[in-house]
């Protein structure tokens, strides 16, 4: 999807600075500098990240290594921030090797064997009358004691496998990874810091694409039949350039406000150039014409489509 090309031609006193009006007088006619849009009738408001995590670490510590910093990118998984994890990383191997051993498993296993040995002994003196009831009582019990053993040696290492889950769940509490592909924000916390559980450490954002939420004239939704999939014209308003996107709506609220008499609408725009998220832009639903184009002074009339995709 491409930016429209920037060309900022004459369109009124107020949006090209006519001589004869003064810097005090167009601030006053145009005071936020958005006249140079109405042209475009949209509804103006401001684009944002299209995913957003502040995370910070799960259990008290201090931190031991930062491995990123602001303006990186990043991929999903990646070790961001490293919390004080020595002790717990002692207690994951420790409790991987129990969890790993089959040991006990063996040993009630071999013990469990011999009381059958010593069981088929005891039975075959008894046929031939050289042994008594009690005897044979006891090695029958002896016998199936031994795989009950043989059954709790094997429950045993599966609540050492759980136990290690647990041990590398909280391992994890002293590190921070990113949720998704994206670039760090801020870093938020210095090399030996001591840090609270949950107290924001790191910021990621995701800026391709963009999300911008349009608060949209609630008769107007019902009018157009917006749904999901429909597309939206954006017109951006960049420091470097000015030009519309097309984008598609992934989300339209089930509910309108009532006293604003206006729907949420979450619209997506393809972001390739990396536009910083908080840009003001307006939103419409309909495509602009070309006569639109001209009026805002644009140079040509590329509109990028790589999100779009009205009915």
């Amino acid at each position: 999807m491409a930016l429209a090309a920037c060309g900022l031609a004459a369109m009124s006193p107020i949006a090209s600075g006519q001589p004869g009006l003064g810097s005090d007088e167009r601030a006053r006619f145009d005071p936020d500098g958005s006249a140079w849009a109405r042209p475009f009738e949209g509804v103006q408001t401001f684009t944002k990240p299209s995913r957003d995590s502040v995370m910070g670490f799960n259990a008290p510590t201090s931190v031991v290594e930062i491995l990123v910093r602001g303006g990186e990118l990043v991929s999903q998984g990646q070790l961001l921030i490293r919390g004080n994890d020595a002790e717990q990383i002692a207690i994951v191997k420790q409790t991987r090797l129990r969890a790993e051993s089959a040991l006990q498993v063996e040993r009630a296993q071999k013990a469990a064997d011999l009381t059958v040995v010593e069981f088929e002994s005891t039975l075959e003196a008894f046929d031939r009358g050289g042994g008594s009831q009690f005897e044979l009582d006891r090695s029958r019990l002896s016998m199936e004691t031994a795989r009950i053993d043989v059954e709790s040696a094997k429950l045993n290492q599966d609540l050492e496998r759980v136990r290690l889950e647990q041990a590398e769940a909280l391992l994890e509490q002293l590190r921070i990874v990113a949720p998704f592909d994206g670039i760090v924000e801020e870093v938020g916390v210095e090399l030996g810091r001591s840090i609270d559980r949950a107290q924001p450490a790191v910021r990621v954002v995701s800026i391709d694409p963009l999300w911008i939420d349009v608060p949209a004239p609630a008769a107007d939704t019902i009018r157009l039949g917006l749904s999901a999939g429909d597309s939206a014209w954006v017109l951006v308003d960049s420091p470097e350039r000015r030009g519309v996107l097309e984008g598609r709506i992934i989300e339209v609220s089930p509910v309108a406000d009532y006293a604003s008499r206006s729907r949420r609408v979450r619209v997506e725009v393809e972001n390739p150039e990396g536009l910083p998220p908080g840009l003001r832009v307006w939103v419409r639903f309909t495509e602009p014409s070309g006569d639109m184009h001209s009026a805002l002074g644009l140079a040509d009339r590329e509109v990028g489509s790589g999100a779009g995709g009205g009915r």
